[in-house]
């Protein structure tokens, strides 16, 4: 495109402008910016700038250059009004040059033109150079009403770019330095832009302000503190009914401002209604801050204030482990607060599942719902968290942590399992042995397994036990193995005991033989089936059923006749548990008999195995049986059966597994 110069002759006046010429190529135009070049006149550059529209792109390039070089400030106010008709690379040369601009730019933000103001707020955005954002606060004070609007966007969006500090960056790192210099040359412009919000009246400066919260307002927080100002009636307004997601994540730190604080309590109100209560906590470590707890305690005991983790949308982890905290504020009372906290226990996120632990901790031993809380957190996924909470446990001797450190001995973290193996081997076997009674089966089966683990002498202690001159010492050993299966450890002890002289000891013996499974075992039990005491006969029936051992047929057909009816009734259940073809019609045969205690052996064994297929007998039995126990024992059965039958289906007709007969249930049943 065509050039146009204008050629300068000096008169008595000063310089006038005369038109020259078209130059059509290149090497015209390069000896044209030579000439001009060496001409010092405003003119010149006016003219440069005024041609700056219709000039092509290489000679804009070079006008622009030349006007950057040249430094007139009316050549180079001329070329910034033009600046929006200039192509993205040109523009890019100025932008480049906006600082040394800063005088120029300045004087627009006051006496330019509409355009000129609005291309000034372009350069400020694209040269995202915080040391020219004071140009936006003084374009919105003293601006032109309609780049209002543009500059205040610009402040906001430099605001959101904007690098805050690290906490964990050096405080000597250069960068670190520098981030924090413009940040605060950033919240002075901000600042003073709010200070004349009357002025312009535009919510982004307001928002860009919350942008840079919690960062304490050092030129504004006198004029927050007007409550007739009209930045503080706006901020009033957001904070009542808080949507603005800046707005709800500055509430804490708003709440510094004194005239502020009964609008936020009235928002904090609002967003835990709307479930968005988890918003705040984006600025949660304020919450540590005295001054802003006190507020919050003057929140109403009320239950919206404690939201559960999956009613509120969207939460942050990093807004998630600040919840504790804030349960810790609302929660009138420990018990409360342990409630509260109990319903973190589990949440997904690791480390707000360790801050709830050490709040927990915190709380007295003596609260044994916080203890029990604490000791849910040994399982946790988490390795660390679990023997922190292990540690605690043990610190203060928690009164079931024996059991604890038993069940820890199979969890599936090393570290864990080898603190509570350190812990349960010392004491291992004598605790287990006094807290026998106490467990349930479940309980006595765990233990004695992870005793037997970390426990070398676990069965050289019970063996001790087991040949003891105390006969409960006996039954108990004798119980202890049956109920983890070990008597193969212990087959040479128990055949001796099963010749000893009290019964009840051999019969034990017997019945514990039963777990050690091996074919010397069983041949012993054969030969105790022909014994004469009745108890080791049913024993002995009992064990070899255990074990599944299946050589007997013909005894047990013997014995579901005999006189003696604990012997008879194992008989005809071992029958049963091998589908021996008559043993249905051999039970029918027992729930007839004449003597009552083979009748009442008879029940209990249709019970025990749950043999629904004998209700028609139990019925008869019920009503018209000439003993009184006998009558008793059936309508208790028919009774179970009438309530088992409204939440089991029809059945197949078979067997159900049931597990063994026992002397204690069958001297109960008598």
């Amino acid at each position: 495109m065509a050039l146009v110069v204008y050629h300068l002759e000096p008169c008595r006046t000063g310089y006038t402008q005369v038109p020259g010429g078209r130059f059509q190529s290149m090497a015209r135009s390069g000896q044209i910016f030579r000439i001009l070049d060496s001409i010092s006149d405003p003119s010149v550059d006016q003219a440069m700038a005024a041609a700056l529209p219709t000039a092509d792109m290489d000679t804009a390039m070079r006008l622009v250059q030349s006007l950057l070089e040249r430094r007139h400030t009316q050549s180079q106010m001329a070329m910034i009004r033009h600046f929006h008709q200039l192509d993205d690379s040109i523009k890019q040369l100025i932008i480049d040059q906006a600082p040394k601009l800063a005088r120029i730019l300045r004087h627009i933000t006051q006496h330019g033109h509409i355009q000129d103001q609005l291309n000034l707020v372009e350069i400020v955005h694209d040269a995202q150079d915080p040391k020219l954002c004071y140009l936006l606060a003084d374009l919105l004070r003293y601006g032109q009403a309609d780049a209002h609007e543009d500059a205040a966007s610009c402040l906001l969006d430099m605001a959101n770019r904007s690098l805050f500090l690290d906490d964990e960056a050096p405080a000597d790192d250069p960068v670190t330095r520098a981030s924090s210099e413009h940040i605060d040359l950033l919240q002075q412009a901000i600042e003073q832009a709010l200070t004349f919000y009357g002025v312009h009246q535009q919510p982004a400066v307001i928002e860009a302000m919350l942008e840079t919260q919690p960062r304490p307002l050092k030129q504004s927080a006198k004029t927050l503190n007007d409550f007739k100002h009209p930045a503080t009636q706006t901020l009033i307004e957001l904070c009542t009914t808080p949507s603005n997601p800046s707005v709800c994540e500055s509430m804490l730190s708003l709440l510094a401002i004194p005239v502020l604080t009964e609008p936020i309590l009235e928002g904090i109100t609002f967003m835990a209604n709307n479930k968005t209560l988890h918003r705040m906590f984006t600025q949660g470590h304020l919450l540590l801050l005295p001054e802003r707890r006190k507020w919050l305690r003057k929140l109403p005991d009320d239950e919206i204030f404690f939201p559960q983790v999956q009613t509120l949308m969207g939460i942050k982890p990093r807004q998630l482990r600040h919840l504790p905290k804030w349960y810790s504020i609302i929660c009138r009372t420990p018990q409360q607060l342990i409630a509260q906290l109990g319903t973190l226990r589990k949440v997904g996120d690791a480390p707000t599942r360790l801050i709830v632990l050490r709040k927990l901790m915190a709380q007295s031993p003596a609260n044994l719902d916080a203890v029990n809380l604490i000791a849910g957190f040994c399982a946790d996924a988490d390795e660390s968290i679990a023997r922190i909470a292990l540690r605690h446990l043990i610190r203060i001797d928690y009164i079931d942590l024996y059991h604890l450190l038993l069940r820890l001995t199979n969890s599936p973290h090393p570290s864990v399992r080898k603190l509570a193996a350190a812990r349960v081997a010392p004491v291992g076997f004598e605790k287990y042995w006094d807290s026998w009674s106490r467990f349930d089966l479940n309980q006595r089966i765990a233990a004695g397994k992870a005793l037997i683990k970390i426990d070398p002498s676990f069965h050289v202690q019970l063996g001790e036990k087991l040949e003891s001159d105390d006969s409960a010492d006996m039954h108990k050993a004798m119980s202890i193995i049956r109920t983890l299966n070990q008597g193969t450890f212990f087959e040479y002890a128990l055949e001796h005991l099963t010749r000893h002289e009290d019964p009840k000891i051999a019969s034990t013996a017997v019945k514990t033989l039963g777990s050690a499974g091996t074919d010397r075992a069983a041949k012993i039990l054969e030969s105790s089936l022909e014994h004469g005491d009745a108890r080791m006969r049913a024993n002995a029936v009992e064990a070899l059923d255990h074990i599944e051992h299946r050589n007997h047929l013909n005894q047990l057909m013997k014995m579901s006749k005999e006189d003696d009816n604990r012997p008879r009734a194992n008989a005809i259940g071992a029958l049963l548990s091998m589908n021996f073809a008559d043993a249905l019609m051999t039970l029918g045969n027992m729930l007839n008999d004449e003597r009552p205690m083979h009748r009442l052996s008879a029940l209990w064994l249709v019970d025990h195995l749950d043999l629904r297929d004998m209700v028609r007998h139990v019925a008869e039995l019920s009503i018209s049986d000439k003993d009184a126990k006998v009558r008793l024992r059936a309508g208790k059965l028919i009774e179970h059966f009438i309530d088992s039958y409204a939440d089991v289906d029809d059945e197949d007709d078979g067997l159900s597994d049931a597990p063994k007969t026992s002397d204690q249930t069958q001297e109960a049943a008598s």
